[in-house]
Protein backbone atom coordinates (compact mmCIF):
# COMPACT_ATOMS: atom_id res chain seq x y z
CA UNK A 1 0.00 0.00 0.00
CA UNK A 2 2.68 2.38 0.87
CA UNK A 3 4.60 1.62 -2.62
CA UNK A 4 0.84 2.28 -4.40
CA UNK A 5 0.34 5.66 -2.32
CA UNK A 6 4.27 7.10 -3.31
CA UNK A 7 3.33 6.13 -6.97
CA UNK A 8 0.42 8.27 -6.59
CA UNK A 9 2.05 11.06 -5.25
CA UNK A 10 4.97 11.03 -7.31
CA UNK A 11 2.79 11.05 -10.15
CA UNK A 12 0.69 13.84 -9.12
CA UNK A 13 3.69 15.57 -8.15
CA UNK A 14 4.93 15.22 -12.23
CA UNK A 15 1.61 16.22 -13.40
CA UNK A 16 1.59 19.24 -11.35
CA UNK A 17 5.12 20.21 -12.44
CA UNK A 18 3.93 19.86 -15.85
CA UNK A 19 0.57 21.33 -15.69
CA UNK A 20 1.89 24.88 -13.86
CA UNK A 21 4.77 25.15 -16.61
CA UNK A 22 2.22 24.62 -19.04
CA UNK A 23 -0.05 26.63 -17.41
CA UNK A 24 -3.30 24.08 -17.61
CA UNK A 25 -5.86 23.50 -15.50
CA UNK A 26 -5.40 20.38 -12.52
CA UNK A 27 -7.74 17.83 -12.11
CA UNK A 28 -8.79 17.84 -8.07
CA UNK A 29 -10.20 14.18 -8.62
CA UNK A 30 -7.09 12.44 -9.20
CA UNK A 31 -6.78 12.34 -5.42
CA UNK A 32 -10.11 11.03 -4.74
CA UNK A 33 -8.99 6.87 -4.81
CA UNK A 34 -5.85 5.25 -4.40
CA UNK A 35 -3.86 4.56 -7.25
CA UNK A 36 -4.83 1.39 -9.25
CA UNK A 37 -8.70 0.89 -7.38
CA UNK A 38 -10.16 0.02 -10.81
CA UNK A 39 -7.79 -3.48 -10.66
CA UNK A 40 -8.95 -4.88 -7.39
CA UNK A 41 -8.77 -8.56 -8.14
CA UNK A 42 -6.46 -9.06 -10.72
CA UNK A 43 -3.80 -7.69 -8.74
CA UNK A 44 -2.23 -11.44 -8.87
CA UNK A 45 -2.25 -10.87 -12.85
CA UNK A 46 -0.60 -7.54 -12.48
CA UNK A 47 2.79 -7.46 -10.31
CA UNK A 48 4.49 -4.35 -9.84
CA UNK A 49 6.76 -1.60 -12.00
CA UNK A 50 9.25 -3.26 -14.24
CA UNK A 51 12.98 -2.39 -12.69
CA UNK A 52 13.62 -1.67 -17.25
CA UNK A 53 10.29 0.19 -17.97
CA UNK A 54 11.64 3.11 -20.50
CA UNK A 55 14.08 1.83 -23.39
CA UNK A 56 16.42 4.26 -24.56
CA UNK A 57 15.44 6.22 -27.87
CA UNK A 58 18.12 7.49 -29.53
CA UNK A 59 15.77 8.82 -32.82
CA UNK A 60 16.03 12.66 -34.01
CA UNK A 61 12.64 14.30 -34.68
CA UNK A 62 10.93 17.48 -34.15
CA UNK A 63 8.35 18.36 -31.98
CA UNK A 64 5.32 19.34 -32.55
CA UNK A 65 5.24 18.69 -36.08
CA UNK A 66 6.81 15.04 -36.31
CA UNK A 67 5.89 12.61 -39.36
CA UNK A 68 2.70 14.84 -40.25
CA UNK A 69 1.83 18.41 -41.27
CA UNK A 70 1.13 20.31 -38.08
CA UNK A 71 -2.19 21.48 -40.18
CA UNK A 72 -3.64 17.84 -40.49
CA UNK A 73 -3.66 17.87 -36.71
CA UNK A 74 -7.54 17.42 -35.26
CA UNK A 75 -8.87 17.41 -32.09
CA UNK A 76 -8.60 14.71 -29.70
CA UNK A 77 -10.90 11.46 -29.61
CA UNK A 78 -11.75 11.08 -25.81
CA UNK A 79 -14.74 9.38 -26.77
CA UNK A 80 -13.02 6.32 -28.46
CA UNK A 81 -9.53 6.73 -27.34
CA UNK A 82 -10.05 4.07 -24.30
CA UNK A 83 -8.25 0.65 -24.70
CA UNK A 84 -5.38 -0.83 -25.39
CA UNK A 85 -2.72 0.64 -28.08
CA UNK A 86 -0.06 -0.92 -28.95
CA UNK A 87 3.33 0.87 -30.97
CA UNK A 88 6.56 0.30 -31.88
CA UNK A 89 9.98 2.42 -31.17
CA UNK A 90 11.93 2.70 -34.01
CA UNK A 91 14.70 -0.14 -32.65
CA UNK A 92 11.45 -2.42 -32.91
CA UNK A 93 10.92 -3.03 -29.50
CA UNK A 94 6.72 -3.37 -28.80
CA UNK A 95 4.97 -0.45 -26.40
CA UNK A 96 1.90 -1.32 -24.87
CA UNK A 97 -0.33 1.49 -23.06
CA UNK A 98 -3.82 0.74 -21.49
CA UNK A 99 -5.95 4.46 -22.35
CA UNK A 100 -8.95 5.53 -20.00
CA UNK A 101 -11.06 8.56 -19.47
CA UNK A 102 -11.56 9.86 -16.41
CA UNK A 103 -13.89 13.15 -15.39
CA UNK A 104 -12.52 15.11 -12.35
CA UNK A 105 -14.52 16.83 -9.89
CA UNK A 106 -15.09 19.94 -12.54
CA UNK A 107 -16.73 17.37 -15.03
CA UNK A 108 -13.13 17.84 -17.17
CA UNK A 109 -11.94 14.98 -18.88
CA UNK A 110 -8.80 13.71 -17.96
CA UNK A 111 -6.39 10.27 -19.01
CA UNK A 112 -5.37 8.13 -17.02
CA UNK A 113 -2.42 5.44 -19.39
CA UNK A 114 -1.18 2.18 -17.87
CA UNK A 115 2.20 0.94 -20.11
CA UNK A 116 2.73 -2.52 -19.73
CA UNK A 117 3.98 -5.83 -20.99
CA UNK A 118 2.20 -7.41 -23.33
CA UNK A 119 2.96 -11.44 -21.96
CA UNK A 120 3.36 -10.78 -18.22
CA UNK A 121 0.73 -8.04 -18.47
CA UNK A 122 3.49 -6.61 -15.81
CA UNK A 123 2.95 -2.76 -15.63
CA UNK A 124 6.09 -0.97 -16.69
CA UNK A 125 5.29 2.62 -16.02
CA UNK A 126 1.79 4.40 -15.14
CA UNK A 127 0.54 7.97 -15.57
CA UNK A 128 -2.30 10.81 -15.61
CA UNK A 129 -2.86 13.87 -18.52
CA UNK A 130 -4.72 16.78 -19.68
CA UNK A 131 -5.78 17.87 -22.88
CA UNK A 132 -4.34 20.74 -24.13
CA UNK A 133 -6.34 24.45 -24.52
CA UNK A 134 -7.02 23.65 -28.21
CA UNK A 135 -7.94 19.86 -27.07
CA UNK A 136 -5.77 18.48 -29.71
CA UNK A 137 -2.71 17.07 -27.82
CA UNK A 138 -2.88 15.21 -24.15
CA UNK A 139 -0.05 15.64 -22.08
CA UNK A 140 1.19 12.52 -19.92
CA UNK A 141 3.85 12.48 -17.52
CA UNK A 142 4.60 8.84 -16.91
CA UNK A 143 6.55 7.25 -14.17
CA UNK A 144 8.59 3.81 -13.96
CA UNK A 145 10.62 2.31 -10.89
CA UNK A 146 13.66 3.34 -12.84
CA UNK A 147 12.59 6.69 -14.99
CA UNK A 148 10.42 9.40 -15.62
CA UNK A 149 8.95 10.55 -19.60
CA UNK A 150 6.47 12.36 -21.20
CA UNK A 151 3.96 10.90 -23.28
CA UNK A 152 2.22 13.03 -26.05
CA UNK A 153 -1.31 11.45 -28.04
CA UNK A 154 -2.64 12.96 -30.98
CA UNK A 155 -4.26 12.01 -33.70
CA UNK A 156 -3.78 13.53 -37.43
CA UNK A 157 -5.16 13.62 -40.79
CA UNK A 158 -3.30 12.05 -43.20
CA UNK A 159 -3.99 11.75 -46.87
CA UNK A 160 -3.96 8.36 -48.51
CA UNK A 161 -5.07 10.06 -52.44
CA UNK A 162 -5.98 12.35 -53.77
CA UNK A 163 -9.58 13.30 -52.41
CA UNK A 164 -9.42 10.69 -49.28
CA UNK A 165 -7.26 10.22 -46.10
CA UNK A 166 -7.32 8.37 -43.01
CA UNK A 167 -6.49 9.34 -39.30
CA UNK A 168 -3.29 8.17 -37.72
CA UNK A 169 -3.38 7.88 -33.95
CA UNK A 170 0.04 9.00 -32.98
CA UNK A 171 2.30 8.68 -29.43
CA UNK A 172 5.67 10.58 -29.14
CA UNK A 173 7.42 10.16 -26.45
CA UNK A 174 10.02 12.04 -24.69
CA UNK A 175 12.30 12.13 -21.79
CA UNK A 176 11.32 14.36 -18.82
CA UNK A 177 14.29 16.33 -19.22
CA UNK A 178 15.00 16.12 -22.42
CA UNK A 179 13.83 18.34 -25.47
CA UNK A 180 11.91 18.07 -28.67
CA UNK A 181 15.01 17.24 -30.44
CA UNK A 182 15.27 13.50 -28.68
CA UNK A 183 11.27 12.78 -29.02
CA UNK A 184 10.46 9.13 -30.73
CA UNK A 185 6.98 9.73 -32.69
CA UNK A 186 5.46 6.15 -33.20
CA UNK A 187 2.03 5.62 -35.22
CA UNK A 188 -0.64 3.95 -32.78
CA UNK A 189 -3.08 0.88 -34.02
CA UNK A 190 -5.39 0.19 -31.27
CA UNK A 191 -5.79 -3.28 -29.96
CA UNK A 192 -8.61 -3.72 -27.77
CA UNK A 193 -11.53 -1.63 -26.64
CA UNK A 194 -11.03 -2.65 -23.54
CA UNK A 195 -8.64 -1.49 -20.75
CA UNK A 196 -5.86 -3.57 -19.39
CA UNK A 197 -7.99 -4.45 -15.91
CA UNK A 198 -11.27 -5.37 -18.51
CA UNK A 199 -8.67 -7.52 -20.67
CA UNK A 200 -7.75 -9.54 -17.96
CA UNK A 201 -11.04 -10.33 -16.00
CA UNK A 202 -12.33 -11.44 -19.66
CA UNK A 203 -9.00 -13.23 -19.80
CA UNK A 204 -9.33 -14.89 -16.95
CA UNK A 205 -13.34 -15.54 -17.10
CA UNK A 206 -12.51 -17.51 -20.60
CA UNK A 207 -9.72 -19.25 -18.56
CA UNK A 208 -12.50 -20.60 -16.24
CA UNK A 209 -14.81 -21.10 -18.96
CA UNK A 210 -12.10 -23.16 -20.41
CA UNK A 211 -11.13 -25.22 -17.23
CA UNK A 212 -14.81 -26.16 -16.36
CA UNK A 213 -15.08 -27.72 -20.20
CA UNK A 214 -12.07 -29.77 -19.80
CA UNK A 215 -12.91 -30.94 -16.03
CA UNK A 216 -16.20 -31.86 -17.87
CA UNK A 217 -14.89 -33.61 -20.17
CA UNK A 218 -12.69 -35.74 -18.27
CA UNK A 219 -15.41 -36.14 -16.07
CA UNK A 220 -17.77 -37.67 -18.81
CA UNK A 221 -14.79 -39.75 -19.85
CA UNK A 222 -14.13 -41.24 -16.27
CA UNK A 223 -17.71 -42.36 -16.35
CA UNK A 224 -18.13 -43.53 -20.11
CA UNK A 225 -14.95 -45.82 -19.12
CA UNK A 226 -16.64 -47.58 -15.93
Amino acid sequence: MFITILKRIIAIALLNFVLVSESLAYPCSVFSEPWGASYAGVSSAMPQLASSAMPQLGVQSTDPVGPFPLSALVRFPWSTIRGIWSMKLPNGTPLHLSLEVQLDCEGRKYIEVIGFDQKTYRITAEGIGLGSDDDTIVRIPMISSATQFMIYIRQFRVPVGKASSKIATVVTVRPFDGSPESDVHMVARKASPLTLSDYILQQKAIQRKHDLVKAGSSLHRTSSSR
